[in-house]
This record gives structure tokens, C-alpha cells and sequence, in this order.
């Protein structure tokens, strides 16, 4: 038997190749996002793993539009203080 690790079938005897170490979640009135902190054998990496309203929404009317844009900014200040 060869000691490979493409000789293995079953995905459960090799190590796991990246692991969720942290999330981050910020709400700002009706806009909320959840990062995701992966880390893998060399590298750290941050993920959108949920984002409202969608990134490319940029609302039906001007005064949800400009909602969005004061939303936008309270919840760039909010991750600020987590960095």
C-alpha cells in the first residue's frame, strides 16, 4: 500500500485544506454583512460570506439609495473599530 495521499478514497483521513477561525458579523439598520475568517496551511484570508442588501442593489428610489449610502458608511465605521 503507498503511503500518497491520492491513494486515499475517503476524504475524511486527509487533513482539512482550510478552517473557518473566526466570523464577523455587523449589522447597520436594514444592511447587515458576515465575514469570514478562513486560514489555510499559508495563507489568511477574508470572505463575504453574506451580504444585505446585495452588493449591486442600489435601490428603487433615491431616498432608499441615499439609505443605502448612510448605511454603507455606519457599517464602515463599525468594521474600523474591529480591525
Amino acid at each position: 500500500m503507498s503511503d500518497s495521499a491520492s491513494d486515499i478514497t475517503d476524504l475524511s483521513e486527509l487533513p482539512p485544506s482550510t478552517t473557518t477561525i473566526s466570523t464577523v458579523a455587523v449589522q447597520s439598520g436594514r444592511s447587515k454583512v458576515v465575514l469570514a475568517i478562513l486560514r489555510g496551511a499559508e495563507w489568511i484570508r477574508v470572505r463575504v460570506h453574506q451580504m444585505e442588501p446585495d452588493l449591486m442593489d442600489v435601490g428603487s428610489t433615491l431616498e432608499e439609495a441615499l439609505q443605502y449610502q448612510r448605511d454603507h458608511y455606519d457599517m464602515l465605521n463599525k468594521l474600523k473599530v474591529c480591525i
